[in-house]
């Protein structure tokens, strides 16, 4: 129907979505305080480029806090359904962890985010976006946790980064 995440994902979704666009603002004011100090005429050529590398970052940021927001058109447009559970299920007691993978049984894939960060619900959700692709190398272990190709992994720890998730 056009809206493949579960109903009860979707308030994960928006809190995700909502923090993405706060983040884009806050790129979007840096680059124009920013630009307003180039503008003014006041800096040394070396200062001024200094200050150009910024906006550049920036303006990167900005780009891959989009692929976030295109990357979910994508798998709200799908026919594969996506499920979003809040839980510490997988988590120890010294590791607040959350996981990704495709469950058999309901043949939905399955985000288990912690709650703790909005950066780890976005790398799980880089996750759903490589299996809906095609591109992600998955699987249970032997306890029951998922587990990920080296390069997948590496794809979504940058992009939680972006949202304050771990590196």
């Amino acid at each position: 129907d056009g809206r493949e995440f579960t109903d009860s994902s979707w308030k994960f979704i928006n809190l995700l979505l909502n923090k993405v666009d706060r983040k884009i603002d806050s790129y979007l004011n840096k680059i124009n305080k920013t630009q307003r100090k180039i503008d003014s005429g006041k800096y040394s050529d070396k200062k001024v480029n200094r200050y150009q590398m910024r906006i550049d970052n920036y303006s990167s940021k900005i780009s891959q806090l989009n692929e976030i927001k295109s990357e979910v058109d994508r798998l709200e447009e799908s026919s594969q359904m996506y499920n979003i559970t809040k839980s510490n299920r997988l988590s120890t007691t010294t590791d607040d962890r959350s996981g990704s993978y495709y469950n058999t049984e309901t043949e939905q894939f399955d985000v288990v985010w912690s709650g703790s960060n909005l950066g780890m619900l976005a790398h799980e959700l880089k996750h759903a976006y490589q299996f809906e692709t095609g591109a992600l190398s998955s699987g249970l272990n032997f306890t029951g946790i998922p587990f990920y190709d080296q390069s997948d992994e590496w794809e979504a720890y940058r992009r939680g980064a972006l949202l304050g998730g771990p590196t």
